[in-house]
């Protein structure tokens, strides 16, 4: 029985795309998780996790729609905004620098990084998706426009 009720979760996740990436040591872990728009394969727009707390989370493996499984209480997340936006053959090259926030995560929250997605900026905010209530919100972050392969650099500390 515990065989079947693997497989199915198995299969529920590779037809949702999702994937979970544990960074808790907690018995009670927090869950958050960025967003993405899709029009086509050449033109979406995403809110990604670059940070929570100490970990780094952006990566050459990094998928979007990843949930990540982080430690409950106050947490520093940095997130920024990528775009393809159909232009340049296609080139991801909208973006933000890092914004950063600072949340309380409930035990066993669970959370989304949500984007409100203008031409030439965005606003980041933080949902408790059990209660639909905003977090934190960011102020208006520019867009820019930026050569192929060029990412934000982390704040230093």
């Amino acid at each position: 029985m515990k065989s079947a009720a693997a497989i199915v979760l198995a299969a529920c996740l590779a037809l949702t795309g999702c994937s979970y990436r544990n960074y808790s040591k907690s018995t009670t872990p927090a869950n958050i998780q960025g967003e993405a728009k899709w029009e086509s394969s050449h033109i979406w727009e995403s809110t990604l996790i670059y940070r929570v707390g100490n970990f780094t989370i952006y990566g050459g493996d990094y998928q979007i729609g990843t949930i990540f499984t982080v430690d409950p209480g106050q947490q520093m997340i940095l997130v920024w905004y990528k775009a393809n936006r159909g232009i340049d053959g296609g080139a991801p090259i909208w973006q933000t620098d890092l914004v950063e926030f600072n949340a309380n995560l409930k035990p066993n929250g669970k959370y989304q990084v949500l984007g409100d997605y203008g031409e030439k900026s965005v606003r980041f905010k933080l949902v408790d998706l059990d209660t639909q209530e905003v977090i934190v919100e960011s102020s208006e972050t520019p867009i820019i426009r930026r050569p192929t392969g060029v990412e934000p650099s982390p704040p230093t500390r």
